[in-house]
């Protein structure tokens, strides 16, 4: 019989030296090495609460946006309707107090009347109204009129850009020598305001109209007792 006499390897063999340090090496590979993906399920939990708080800040400042927006634009709102208010006031204060003015006089001077009619209006309504003071002093005095006012409303009807056009109501009481003892009536004036021009008055309805409401209708065939501001030379009334 062959007997085997292989000699069994010992650690100082070079040759088993290398295989065991190779060995070594796989085991502790396969020991301490970290499995693959065994990190991926935190990072992927992290990068879900990332976006989510991400969303959440984009979410807040948007909210935050909005009513930052709103809360201007009900300024703006507010901001634009007070402006509005106030200067109907003043568009309606201007109309009130001319239209008290042209709605008192005296016969016996009417230089503060024709001043009245005059003040506040455009260039253009100032010559036609020293036309027509020219015609009251010759009326007034045979009439012997006296007349008071008293503003009753005035109202903003339109606003087109910077005119405001401004109904003004005033109730007068008319004394004449064919109502020593008065007379109560109502006018209306119609007047139209310029802002950009500092509330200078455009146009108004006839100033004179309440006061040629309250004389006695000329004869036939007579001109107009009372002239309106239309530039014209007014007619003579009937003797």
């Amino acid at each position: 019989m062959m007997t085997d006499h292989t000699t069994p390897p010992t650690p100082d063999d070079p040759d088993n030296a290398d295989d065991a340090a190779v060995d070594g090496t796989d085991n502790a590979d396969t020991t301490g090495a970290r499995p693959r993906g065994a990190g991926r399920g935190r990072e992927i939990t992290l990068s879900v609460r990332g976006l989510l708080g991400a969303a959440l800040i984009t979410a807040l400042v948007v909210t935050a946006g909005v009513f930052i927006y709103r809360d201007i634009g009900a300024r703006d709102l507010l901001d634009r309707s007070r402006a509005d208010a106030s200067d109907r006031a003043k568009a309606e204060s201007v109309a009130g107090g001319y239209a008290t003015g042209a709605a008192t006089l005296d016969y016996t001077d009417l230089n503060p009347w024709i001043a009245n009619v005059k003040r506040g209006v455009s260039p253009e309504l100032q010559k036609q109204y020293d036309v027509v003071g020219q015609a009251m002093g010759q009326i007034m005095g045979p009439l012997r009129m006296q007349m008071s006012s008293e503003l009753v409303i005035a109202k903003t009807t339109r606003v087109v850009g910077s005119m405001y056009e401004v109904q003004a109501v005033v109730d007068t009481n008319i004394k004449s020598a064919q109502a020593p003892n008065g007379a109560g009536s109502t006018a209306v004036y119609s007047l139209t305001l310029d802002k950009s021009k500092n509330w200078e008055i455009q146009k108004v309805g006839d100033p004179t109209k309440v006061i040629a409401d309250n004389v006695a209708p000329p004869a036939p065939g007579a001109g107009p007792a009372v002239p309106a501001p239309s530039g014209a030379p007014p007619a003579s009334p009937a003797g």
